[in-house]
């Protein structure tokens, strides 16, 4: 008789187990919703604009097309790699002229940029209202990619404007 009640207790705990049934659960609306992706990339494009310099040197700015690819890491922090270039153009300034009459020709610029960032997601791994706002850390390295302009080769060695390579932060 005991094993008989043993028996019919555990069969009345696991029967409903063995059931296929419809799980429910409570839902509780939030303006949170969880970041399902692990990795993202996509393409970006801009205008940009730089200072050029106290004399003018400097390239002026111009269209940004770029790349970037990132990497949840754990929690709110994930890592990202970007690469751009700029398309522009700058004055060729001769130094030895009046004041005034210093520019004589402007030459192409295509800066490419590459960076490596940090990201922290101030709302952890999730949108808020579709925003994920963030803190980002990085740097990175800006060159100058384009030809010599013919006009500058009219100018000494001196007075020429190189860009060489520049390290940036973010």
């Amino acid at each position: 008789m005991r094993i008989f009640l043993h028996a019919l207790i555990l069969a009345h705990l696991i029967f409903p187990l063995l059931i296929k049934g419809k799980g429910e659960a409570q839902t509780v609306p939030s303006v949170y919703r969880f970041l399902e992706r692990a990795q993202e990339s996509g393409p970006f494009a801009g205008q940009v604009t730089f200072s050029t310099g106290r004399f003018g040197y400097g390239p002026k700015g111009g269209l940004l097309l770029g790349g970037r690819y990132g990497v949840h890491v754990s929690g709110p922090v994930s890592l990202e790699g970007v690469v751009g270039v700029v398309q522009g153009e700058r004055d060729i300034v001769s130094p030895g002229r009046d004041e005034g009459d210093r520019v004589i020709g402007s030459a192409d610029v295509m800066l490419a940029k590459i960076d490596a960032n940090l990201r922290f997601s101030l709302t952890g791994h999730r949108a808020w209202h579709g925003l994920s706002p963030s803190l980002i850390l990085g740097g990175g390295i800006a060159f100058d990619t384009a030809e010599q302009d013919p006009v500058e080769e009219t100018l000494d060695a001196a007075d020429r404007f190189e860009l060489g390579k520049t390290f940036v932060g973010s």
